[in-house]
């Protein structure tokens, strides 16, 4: 299912671009099939293409772009280094998040931006990790947060978002990698099914308090201002579908034996099969490291270095073919950045 080394990964999108049409009408027959939803390739280019205006950059049609998908993007261990691994594999990074989507306090991927993960270097070369909490030093208690939508989360005017934003611009001036969100995508695609009468059988419904519970209907009001998401047992299908003709390529690892969420990795799987059932292809999703806790940390150095960081990292040049091992020693190389 994974592409797992970059010579198998160019070929195949030589491959699919040389051929992107014909995929292209394969992927919006499965889509329809399964949503009724129409011209799914055509409308993933409009709202991609607008949220990376939204964002201040513009989308190039010639190039494929290397997705890493969390709810919180910025400028952690796991950003950087697939920034680093994108560039390696001569894609345009863009870091896509789901700001729509809820907090969990059991997920260290959302715990983590708002209880911050700070690791430096001691003169004796030993990791110091210093927690840092959004909400400064009398932290609330974060499981009263669970199902808050992550941009209801506001601190002293910013939101989580904003905040690792910072950082991230701090370090890279918005030149070495794009942003966009996919929220306005699914509020556009609840919408159109709403209208037409096939609508998912159950969404994430905003309660009016900002936390989500889970409704067996919503208005079309209700989606096309995001008071809704879609769960994602319905929405993996269509999310997949993206990575199908080549345009993106998704960098992600649902394999991870120190812990990780087997519903997850099952959902994938039978998605990603039924896929290749429909299309006759997989989605391009290149294997990267397991999402530890470790690649969630945040170098303090490379934050106060800024750009000079950046620019020591971006001259690496990683060995080997395994994209996880790859991704691993650059993580390393992020996390140990400013060690004596």
């Amino acid at each position: 299912m994974y592409f797992t080394s970059k010579a198998e990964l160019l070929n195949e999108l030589a491959n699919r671009k040389a051929h992107r049409d014909a995929i292209e009408k394969r992927v919006d027959d499965a889509v329809y099939r399964e949503y009724g939803l129409t011209s799914f390739c055509a409308l993933v280019r409009s709202e991609f293409e607008k949220s990376l205006l939204a964002h201040g950059h513009r989308m190039d049609d010639s190039s494929t772009y290397g997705i890493l998908a969390r709810q919180i993007t910025g400028a952690c261990v796991e950003d950087i280094a697939c920034m680093l691994f994108a560039r390696y594999l001569g894609l345009v990074f863009c870091a896509y998040s789901f700001v729509r989507d809820s907090f969990f306090s059991g997920s260290c991927d959302k715990l983590f931006r708002l209880k911050i993960p700070y690791v430096s270097w001691s003169r004796k070369g030993n990791m110091m990790i210093k927690y840092e909490h959004i909400f400064g030093g009398n932290p609330i208690r974060y499981s009263d947060l669970d199902m808050v939508r992550f941009d209801r989360i506001v601190h002293e005017g910013k939101s989580v978002m904003d905040q690792h934003v910072a950082m991230q611009s701090a370090i890279c001036n918005g030149a070495s990698w794009t942003r966009a969100d996919i929220s306005a995508f699914y509020a556009g695609v609840l919408a159109t099914l709403a209208k037409s009468g096939k609508p998912p059988r159950n969404v994430w419904l905003d309660n009016g308090s900002g936390k989500d519970i889970l409704a067996e209907t919503y208005s079309v009001d209700d989606a096309l201002c995001q008071r809704v998401r879609p769960c994602a047992k319905w929405y993996y299908f269509m999310y997949l579908a993206m990575f199908v003709s080549g345009r993106f390529v998704l960098l992600e690892t649902y394999d991870n034996e120190n812990g990780g969420v087997p519903e997850a990795r099952a959902l994938f799987e039978r998605e990603m099969n039924r896929l290749r059932v429909e299309t006759g292809l997989y989605p391009l999703v290149v294997k990267t490291y397991p999402l530890t806790k470790d690649m969630l940390y945040i170098n303090s150095h490379i934050i106060g270095a800024g750009p000079v960081a950046m620019q020591t990292l971006e001259a690496l040049e990683p060995k080997g073919e395994s994209t996880v091992h790859i991704v691993r020693s650059l993580a390393d190389a992020v996390i140990g950045y400013g060690k004596t």
